[in-house]
Formats: C-alpha cells, sequence, structure tokens
C-alpha cells in the first residue's frame, strides 16, 4: 500500500445519511452503541459510531477504561485467527467471509437478564467561522478559520431484550482535545460554555430512537427500528431500496449507509449477516488497511454531476473480521488541509464492549 493510501485510510470517515418484519421475540445481539445520536441534541452539534475492541484491548481516545469488575465478562472471539490470504482481500471478499462467520454466530450475546455494556469515546470535529459563528451547517471544515475537536465518553447498558429499559450513562466532561487556527483554542473554550450539561443518566424503555441518516422516518425507538429491518439479503435490499433509495442511488452511499447501522452493533445475528452480505454485492469500495482480524474499508462518495455543490466525501468502517463486530466507523467530508489534516475526520466513534451480569 502506498503512503498516500495510508494517509487516506486514516483520513477518513462515516456519514450518518421500508417488507416489515415482526418483533424480535428473542434476545439480540447487542454490541454497540445507537445512542449517540440522542445526546447530540442536547449539546446542540451533531454528534452521533461504534467500536468494539476485541479482549478487552484500551480504545483509541482520550478516556481511560474502565475498572476491571469481576462481574464483567470482555467479549472475546471464539473463532481462531484464519491465515492470511495469498492474494489481497478486496471488500467484497471481506464482508462476505464476515456475513458468513456473524451467521454462525462466532461472538458471544448476552443471556435473558445480562446486559450489554458499551464505553464509547466519541470525537466530533467543531468549526468555527467569523461570519457564521459555531454552525455545524453553515460552516464546514472548508470554510471554516478555526476549528477543534470536541470529546466525550458514555457507558451504555443495553439489555439483552432490546426491547427493555436501557440505561444510558455520560461520565466525564465535554473537552476538546485538538485545535486547529489561530483562535481556535479561545473559541472552543467559549463555544463549551454555552452547551447544555448532559443528564447524568437516562433511562429509556427499547432504547432511544433511530437517528442520523438509517433511520426510516417512521419514528420509535430503536428497536422498533430494528423490527422493521429485514433478516434476508434479498428482502433486506428491496426495503433498503424503498426506504433510502432514489433510484440512482451510488454504491459507495449505498454502502456507507449500510456500514452506518452495523456500526451500531446492534440487531440479531440473521440482521447483520444480511447486511454484510448485501455490502459484499455492491461495487466501489476498498481495503486500505488489513492487519491481522482488523480491516477498513473505505466508500469514497463523489459528487454526481460537475454541478453538484457536495464535495466528495469519505467513510471507513473497521471490522474485526472473526466476528462481525465493528471497531470504528469514520466520516469526512471535504478537504481543507491547510487548516485541519484530512487524518482528522469529522466524526470518529470507537468502543470498548462487554457482557455484564448487573448495571454497577
Amino acid at each position: 500500500m502506498s503512503d498516500a493510501r495510508a494517509k487516506l485510510a486514516g483520513a477518513i470517515r462515516e456519514e450518518s445519511t421500508r417488507s416489515s418484519r415482526g418483533r424480535l421475540r428473542r434476545p439480540a445481539l447487542l454490541l454497540g452503541g445507537a445512542v449517540a445520536g440522542l445526546a447530540a441534541v442536547a449539546i446542540g452539534v451533531l454528534v452521533l459510531p461504534s467500536v468494539l475492541t476485541p479482549q478487552g484491548q484500551q480504545v483509541a481516545g482520550p478516556a481511560e477504561s474502565p475498572s476491571p469488575d469481576a462481574s464483567v465478562v470482555p467479549v472475546e472471539p471464539s473463532a481462531k485467527p484464519s491465515a492470511s490470504p495469498a492474494q489481497p482481500a478486496t471488500a467484497q471478499t471481506v464482508f462476505a467471509s464476515v456475513a458468513q462467520r456473524v451467521l454462525r454466530g462466532e461472538v458471544p450475546s448476552p443471556s435473558q437478564g445480562q446486559y450489554v455494556r458499551i464505553d464509547m469515546v466519541e470525537e466530533t470535529l467543531i468549526n468555527f467561522n467569523s461570519v457564521d459563528g459555531v454552525n455545524d451547517l453553515a460552516v464546514t471544515r472548508g470554510n471554516a478559520e478555526a476549528s477543534w475537536v470536541m470529546s466525550r465518553t458514555q457507558t451504555s447498558f443495553a439489555p439483552a431484550d432490546i426491547h427493555g429499559e436501557w440505561v444510558l450513562r455520560f461520565p466525564g466532561d465535554l473537552s476538546t482535545v485538538a485545535h486547529f487556527g489561530a483562535g481556535a483554542e479561545a473559541h472552543a473554550a467559549e463555544w463549551l460554555q454555552t452547551l447544555t450539561p448532559m443528564d447524568p443518566e437516562l433511562r429509556i424503555v427499547g432504547g432511544p430512537g433511530p437517528s442520523g441518516g438509517w433511520a426510516d422516518g417512521q419514528g420509535g425507538q430503536l428497536s422498533d427500528f430494528l423490527d422493521r429491518v429485514p433478516d434476508e439479503p434479498g428482502a433486506l435490499k428491496a426495503w433498503f431500496d424503498q426506504v433510502y433509495g432514489d433510484g440512482s442511488t451510488d454504491p459507495q452511499k449505498t454502502g456507507w449507509t449500510l456500514a452506518a447501522m452495523l456500526a451500531q452493533n446492534v440487531g440479531s445475528k440473521e440482521q447483520r449477516a444480511a447486511l454484510y452480505r448485501v455490502l459484499s454485492e455492491l461495487p466501489g469500495s476498498e481495503v486500505v488497511s488489513q492487519d491481522g482480524e482488523r480491516a477498513t474499508v473505505v466508500f469514497h462518495t463523489v459528487p454526481g454531476h460537475s454541478n453538484d455543490p457536495q464535495p466528495d466525501r469519505w467513510h471507513s468502517v473497521t471490522i474485526d473480521t472473526r466476528t462481525g463486530i465493528v471497531l470504528e466507523y469514520t466520516e469526512r467530508t471535504g478537504s481543507n488541509p491547510a487548516l485541519v489534516p484530512d487524518s482528522t475526520p469529522d466524526q470518529r466513534r470507537t468502543f470498548t464492549v462487554s457482557i455484564v451480569d448487573e448495571i454497577p
């Protein structure tokens, strides 16, 4: 892989963009955090993905890993690492292989009464200019005069039955961890003072409402949304085209929207396998990094026509190829390396996940 490709791999980031099925009656696999968008409303910025680090590995980001707890059972893959392929893997072969493993259930799921604990570190690029101030709609990395990266942490306890009560906790304060441009630190400090503090704890039956581009417009809680997501590849593709498609949806856009669903790390193994299977049939995505059982796939969406004002978009998903767990999801729109390095995405989310017997 060239140096340029390696740099591109670090630069990418995700965009949060009906065949109904019956209510999930069995406990669903819950590994990740679809709750980030809820906090975004409270703090007034676009803050939404998700990551599981295998075998208790510490996540990237400024937050420290939770203290060890005897009741915590780390989520560890059961499959032995597979031999490296003789030829570089394609995104399609990676997704197809992962779909098979997910369907076989090669990741522990919580038993009735248990919870999936999700410790998330989320970083979001905030932009400022002297005309619009801090505004996530009018101000972009392309027209910003100063930018900074906001970091927050969240701990979620998702019940084995996703229709039950979720507990969301927000330990620590919002902070800024990187600054770009003249006056960025002062602007960031002033902006932080304007934010409404998060409640320290929220309890929500059925989980938070779907947020971001993967909501289908029918409302309800996250569990309701998942009840409508088909768990067979053909039905899933038809549902997706009906809900999200416009007749000419770019394969990359379809790809990163499906990946954004997977990046919640929530849903039954059948649903997640179907999502991976549909991804394996889409052209255009590219493996930009593969290290052991970690693979990073990029979706690069370009403007549809010459007068399309939208800049290029890059979304990446990093997965554990043994389990199908999403380890990281990033998104970036546009480029302005004179101010913000392309290696700093608009959003980056990483997670540590474990199964616990009770909520501490």
